[in-house]
């Protein structure tokens, strides 16, 4: 499935924002650091938010993927693997 490849490197993307975050975050949410601002606000919330976002995320990017017929499914999932792993790196 051409989906999990984009799901494995937004999750990779969230987990180097977790663990990135400064060691206040986990007494106080608010003092995280997220440049999306979904995300962001996902993280302020608390770190559970932030992975059911994240999971939400997953199963949006496998759904358009699969629905999308050829090349565009392509292109989508490479365009999420391209954006999530400069996020990863960022």
């Amino acid at each position: 499935m051409i989906a999990l490849p984009a799901c494995a490197c937004s999750l990779t993307d969230s987990v180097s924002t977790l663990l990135g975050q400064p060691t206040t975050y986990w007494s106080d949410p608010a003092t995280g650091h997220e440049n999306n601002p979904m995300f962001a606000w996902l993280l302020h919330a608390g770190p559970g938010w932030f992975v059911v976002g994240e999971l939400v995320w997953c199963a949006v990017i496998i759904g358009v993927v699969t629905m999308l017929p050829g090349i565009l499914s392509l292109l989508v999932a490479v365009a999420v693997s391209i954006g999530h792993t400069y996020g990863a790196l960022t």
